[in-house]
């Protein structure tokens, strides 16, 4: 653990996430609230080395004009996302607890083998339609702030990913929708993101050079929510829809920890 007390871990220190999965709530006091950006950068960048699993995806927010003045922010802000928290087309999903069971449809688009930088088709290979699951403990985050959610590895729940696309059969815009149970429980479109899917994962890359991170070859970029986020029940089966037909579909199933 480091001595840096920004950076330590107990109850007169400002919060940051350490648990991959967090479970039990806290609502966090005035004196535990994280802040700066930079310093909540500065955690979950120290925080990462703690943790068993690889970095195999990453959240943005701060993509969309709700998300901007929920936390009150001018630009977007990100999470890194565990090997295990990224699903590919999975039957049923997150398969471990979460500390709250939510869920948005978004875009994620993925980092190219050997790619730094150029254009969009040679830093990224693929998309796909995904359904990010945020999880956070912090009961008042958004009264705490963005850097309070920055610490927390932005909510950090689980990624489900559906079917890969070839970049360019990325629409411009397209209606979303999520079903549960076979009734509508959700919708939104593309253009609810500020810029394009791959403007938001190019400005991502930058921002996260800057403070330090190393976004791979392989991971995913989930740029943000297309619709709103709602709550879902264990046991539900869940379809995304995107363009007015369904793109993939799961189960929840939050093990037998769940």
């Amino acid at each position: 653990m480091s001595s840096n007390p920004q950076l330590s871990q107990n109850a007169a220190a400002p919060y940051v996430r350490r648990e991959m999965s967090p479970l039990n709530a806290v609502t966090l006091k005035p004196d535990e609230a994280i802040d700066g950006m930079a310093q909540a950068y500065a955690a979950q960048l120290g925080a990462l080395d703690g943790l068993a699993h690889e970095v195999a995806g990453w959240k943005l927010g701060g993509t969309t004009a709700l998300t901007r003045h929920l936390f009150g922010v001018d630009k977007l802000y990100f999470g890194a996302l565990m090997a295990p928290e990224v699903l590919h087309q999975p039957a049923t999903a997150p398969g471990f607890a979460l500390c709250e069971l939510k869920g948005e449809i978004e875009v994620a688009v993925r980092i190219a083998g050997g790619a730094a930088s150029g254009s969009a088709e040679s830093v990224f290979d693929a998309w796909c339609v995904a359904f990010e699951m945020p999880a956070s403990p912090v009961a008042n985050v958004v009264e705490c702030g963005a850097s309070t959610l920055v610490a927390d590895r932005c909510g950090a729940g689980c990624l489900v990913l559906g079917p890969e696309r070839a970049l360019s059969t990325l629409p411009r815009d397209a209606d979303v929708a999520l079903q549960e149970n076979g009734q509508q429980v959700a919708e939104g479109a593309l253009s609810a993101l500020l810029d394009a899917p791959l403007a938001c994962a190019a400005e991502f890359l930058k921002s996260a050079r800057t403070f330090g991170f190393r976004p791979a070859p392989g991971q995913w970029i989930a740029t943000g929510g297309l619709s709103l986020c709602v709550d879902v029940q264990k046991g539900a089966d869940l379809h995304i829809l995107f363009g007015g037909e369904v793109e993939f579909g799961f189960a929840i199933d939050c093990g037998e920890a769940g």
